[in-house]
């Protein structure tokens, strides 16, 4: 049988072995849970929520990646804020052939590379839009 050597006693390693496993669950939940929901909740404001989209929408703080679906009609998809979304960035992709269009709009006087609406009108097309704090940039875009 292993010893652990303690100044005042000797303990089985087995003996160690099982405090240290029972103390394990109580460790996690004061220690890593909240670390664990830290990472989760940054994951979470990196890559946010993805969402699809078959009519006029507002798109919130927390959505990052929009698929437009216009089978039925237009759509008219309202952007938050620029200062209340600053630095963050947001997908947009129209997934259907139908000959309706997707219009990106921002809110009062802001503007998306000195215009005040984006549009995607053709399947497949894809738009990154950020913010810069005061209006928003187009980071990428395709076709």
């Amino acid at each position: 049988m292993a010893y652990i050597r303690h100044p005042w006693r000797e303990r089985p390693l087995e003996a160690e072995q099982e405090r240290l496993l029972a103390a394990l669950p109580e460790a996690w939940n004061r220690e890593l849970s909240p670390l664990m929901k830290a990472i989760r909740d940054e994951v979470n404001r990196l890559g946010g929520d993805r969402i699809t989209t078959d009519g006029d929408a507002s798109i919130q703080r927390t959505d990052r990646t929009i698929f437009a679906d216009t089978a039925d009609a237009a759509q008219t998809l309202t952007m938050p804020p620029a200062a209340d979304v600053d630095d963050q960035h947001f997908f947009f992709k129209k997934v259907d052939s139908t000959a309706n269009y997707v219009s990106i709009v921002f809110d009062g006087t802001e503007e998306c590379d000195g215009a005040g609406t984006v549009v995607l009108t053709l399947q497949y097309t894809t738009v990154e839009i950020v913010s810069n704090g005061v209006g928003y940039d187009i980071a990428s875009s395709y076709p």
